[in-house]
């Protein structure tokens, strides 16, 4: 019998390229600042 392929742990992806979650605070920096761009986008469309 072959066998086809290989065998690997998902584990070690996810360990391997960890990266920690970004704090709350950025989060929300960001948002706020993805907000006025959209509004800057749409207020252009509506003139």
């Amino acid at each position: 019998m072959t066998k086809v392929g290989c065998k690997f742990s998902i584990n070690w992806h996810f360990y391997l390229f960890y990266k920690p979650p970004r704090s709350l605070d950025e989060i929300e920096v960001d948002i706020t600042r993805l907000n006025g761009k959209i509004a800057g986008l749409l207020k252009g469309l509506v003139e």
